[in-house]
């Protein structure tokens, strides 16, 4: 055999070695492609895939320089590089993000907003209605709360509700969010350089079956309801200033003073910390995420004369305290969003039955407020501050979609 020959059968088999390449990394793109909850490549992502590609091509390259003779080896080489270019292939994959955001059923689809109480009650209709209500109904530990155990009305919130949706499941779902169109973000070109997202998602499933007593149950039949929230800008402002690298701490004291006119609505500062706290170390810290609080309330239980055993627990604080079984957290950097997902079909029995009770004889008449803060455990931490307005809403069990159902329509608008 000659020299030649052997030449052309090396260029041949590493052509081949480097197609069979190409084809298995097209295949898994496709995977990629193809799932449910697709996420934009991040700068790790496209830094291996590159690494990958780079060793996978190496032999062949150094063939090249070797040969520069075969130009028809060179030739295919050049083609099925340029061919697997992660680099080339991102703008493909950001209009199949773009042609899946805009056939994302829209947040706040399934509901209506009203701008008092009293209006619940106009609306007609398939939706349910909602209202962002005053923070100063849910009471929070005060600033001196560790001395006195007194609990204020909240004075503010660090974001603003500004949509909500509430459906009707058979399972349990989490990352409800990044399913759904989100609402304009106003921050979204601005830079930062903290944790707190600027878009926060808030889920949380009710159960509306009981299990017997004495009995557990996997049932996931319930509610999810669904708020999309937008930071506040003092609570941006803040962030700014308190994590600027470039001003000593004599210069950001002076910054806030002209931030805050007086010494109570400084006071948020201490909730913005403590929040910035809670995102940046909760995915990796039980602890810290073990100190989500969920209030829930009924704004007319004695109206509508609910039972004293469901009415003594009205308005108290539930510490959620089981990562990964109460409580979720999926951080979306890219689009400066963070949902928390709580889950309460693993909450004991009575809960169920007050839940399950509830729904069959009360929601569609009961006004129900839901709030959501991280607990402040010394005086650096209070007074606490609601994460969100509390959302207000009124729930008829009848009117509530199936989530699946609106997921694979996608028409809802």
């Amino acid at each position: 055999i000659s020299e030649k020959s052997l030449s052309l059968k090396h260029m041949y088999a590493l052509a081949l070695i480097n197609f069979l390449t190409y084809i298995h990394i097209k295949s898994e793109y496709k995977k990629l492609l193809s799932t449910k909850d697709l996420e934009p490549l991040n700068k790790a992502n496209l830094q291996a895939l590159e690494k990958m590609k780079t060793e996978k091509n190496s032999s062949l390259i150094e063939s090249q320089e070797v040969n520069n003779e075969e130009n028809i080896g060179s030739s295919i080489t050049d083609t099925i590089i340029k061919k697997s270019s992660f680099v080339e292939r991102r703008s493909t994959i950001e209009m199949k993000n773009t042609f899946l955001e805009r056939n994302k059923p829209v947040a706040g689809s399934t509901s209506v907003q009203v701008k008092d109480g009293n209006d619940h009650d106009e609306i007609r209709g398939e939706k349910i209605s909602w209202m962002a209500a005053e923070p100063s109904l849910i009471q929070l530990r005060g600033q001196d709360y560790l001395k006195t155990k007194r609990k204020n009305p909240s004075a503010t919130s660090l974001y603003e509700l500004v949509e909500m949706d509430i459906f009707h499941s058979d399972e349990h779902l989490t990352d409800v969010g990044c399913r759904f169109q989100l609402p304009p973000n106003d921050f979204k070109d601005l830079e930062h350089c903290w944790r707190a997202p600027d878009i926060l998602i808030i889920s949380f499933s009710l159960p509306t079956s009981a299990p017997k007593l004495g009995r557990v149950t996997t049932d996931k039949k319930g509610l999810i309801v669904c708020g999309y929230y937008q930071i506040r800008k003092e609570v941006r402002k803040t962030l700014e200033i308190v994590s600027n690298a470039r001003l000593n701490d004599v210069e950001k004291e002076e910054a806030l003073n002209l931030l805050f006119k007086d010494q109570d609505s400084r006071l948020l500062v201490k909730g913005v910390l403590l929040w910035e706290k809670w995102c940046a170390t909760s995915a990796n810290d039980p602890d810290m995420q073990k100190r989500l609080k969920f209030i829930p309330r009924g704004e007319n239980l004695q109206e509508l004369k609910v039972p004293s055993w469901i009415c003594r627990y009205n308005g108290k604080p539930l510490l959620i305290k089981r990562p990964g079984e109460t409580s979720f957290i999926f951080s979306h950097p890219d689009e400066r969003m963070m949902e928390i997902d709580i889950n309460l079909h693993t909450f004991p029995y009575m809960f169920k039955q007050a839940m399950t009770y509830l729904n069959d004889h009360y929601f569609v008449r009961m006004l129900m407020t839901f709030g959501f803060v991280i607990e402040g455990r010394s005086e650096e931490e209070l007074p606490e501050v609601l994460l969100g307005n509390p959302m207000s809403i009124r729930v008829d069990p009848a009117k509530l979609k199936n989530i699946f159902t609106i997921l694979n329509a996608r028409d809802l608008s």
